[in-house]
């Protein structure tokens, strides 16, 4: 993709710098994606976002956006340095500091009238550039992906369909589906103007297309108050995490803030009643998902969390 709008090749570090290469990665201000755009920013590049479908998080979609919006950058300011900072806090902000620089285009010398998270960022991708080329040299292990793309292939969906319906029917991991299609926000394919695409390993297409009808037809059954109230302090597939009460903390917005309920809290606590104590630490078990955005609010002072 770089290539097709000849732009270095090196870029695609910046991916790092930017999610960690995770294309479901959500930032604080609601960036989302390989390549983090806001939902202004996307629609400036037709990426469509709704309830169900989120082209942010859709590698090839929204690589190609990056791309342009990169080779528009560089047009801007003829200077990669300028353009990754223009990249991550706006044209605006950098023309200002080239401004308060008497007209300075050297990403060092306008360094400190630049907000402090573009002073960050081309330092960063320049960090991530040099690790991604010495790794080895520094004894870092590369981490395989679940899957080799190269062991992928795609199907055509004509009907709203249920991650869950193709994980039974295909006996597959709903982990490695949702893994492998970042797009669809729900565990759902909806019904669309066009048949959408479905990311599949190669080796499951056949079976796919041999059960799609009874894909299709999969009914999930819906869970009733009863039954989550019945689960309540289940710990499967989660992991357990210490959190240390703060001040102005009560239960219900401690549950919010871990994806978990009342109920929950009051089966892995011995707690008497809804009183808490500053500084009392609580077990807490969350998911996958937001475990790694406690991971991301963690690296600020705000959230104390202690983890085994």
């Amino acid at each position: 993709m770089l290539d097709k709008y000849q732009l270095p090749l090196e870029l695609k570090y910046l991916a790092i710098v930017e999610s960690a290469l995770n294309p479901l990665a959500i930032s604080k201000s609601g960036a989302a994606g390989l390549w983090q755009f806001k939902i202004n920013s996307a629609r400036m590049f037709n990426l469509n976002v709704n309830s169900f479908v989120d082209e942010r998080m859709d590698p090839v979609k929204s690589t190609e956006a990056a791309c342009q919006y990169l080779q528009y950058l560089y047009k801007i300011f003829n200077n990669w340095h300028l353009a990754l900072a223009a990249y991550n806090t706006g044209p605006g902000p950098v023309r200002n500091a080239i401004a308060r620089a008497n007209g300075e285009t050297n990403f060092w010398k306008i360094y400190d009238y630049l907000p402090e998270a573009a002073q960050n960022y081309v330092p960063a991708f320049i960090a991530a550039s040099y690790i991604m080329n010495n790794a080895a040299n520094h004894k870092i292990n590369v981490t395989k992906p679940i899957i080799d793309y190269s062991k992928t292939d795609s199907v055509m969906v004509s009907k709203p369909v249920r991650f869950a319906a193709i994980s039974k029917e295909l006996n597959l991991p709903i982990g490695l589906i949702r893994f492998l299609n970042p797009i669809y926000r729900r565990d759902y394919i909806p019904e669309l103007d066009k048949p959408g695409v479905l990311w599949l390993p190669s080796n499951m297409i056949e079976s796919f297309i041999k059960k799609e009808q009874e894909i299709y037809n999969f009914k999930e059954k819906e869970i009733t108050y009863l039954e989550i109230v019945s689960k309540s302090g289940s710990t499967e597939g989660k992991t357990e995490i210490q959190y240390t009460v703060q001040s102005g903390d009560y239960l219900h917005k401690i549950a919010i803030m871990h994806g978990c309920t009342v109920d929950d809290l009051l089966i892995w606590n011995p707690i008497s009643n809804d009183n808490l104590s500053v500084g009392e630490n609580l077990t807490i078990w969350v998911d996958k998902k937001t475990y790694q955005r406690l991971n991301q609010d963690n690296s600020s002072d705000s959230l104390k969390i202690k983890r085994n």
